[in-house]
């Protein structure tokens, strides 16, 4: 996983990787909403970790790495 554009959904790991996950309608939607969310083998469908709720991305990418500890 180490492509850092998106890419459509179809591509995108159904392991439970969280991932960053987007919906796009085509070039007069005003705001491209991103959420991080995640494939669940139970229900099979895509989950906003923010909202918990069931979603339809388009689009998905990895996570970045989390902050270095500055310490």
């Amino acid at each position: 996983m180490s492509e850092t554009r998106w890419q459509p959904i179809e591509t995108a790991p159904k392991d439970g990787t969280p991932l960053l996950f987007t919906w796009y309608g085509g070039p007069d939607q005003d705001v491209l909403p991103v959420t991080s969310g995640f494939w669940s083998r139970v229900a099979e469908y895509w989950y906003s970790e923010i909202s918990g709720a069931r979603c339809k991305p388009t689009h998905w990418m990895p996570l970045p790495p989390p902050p270095e500890n500055d310490r």
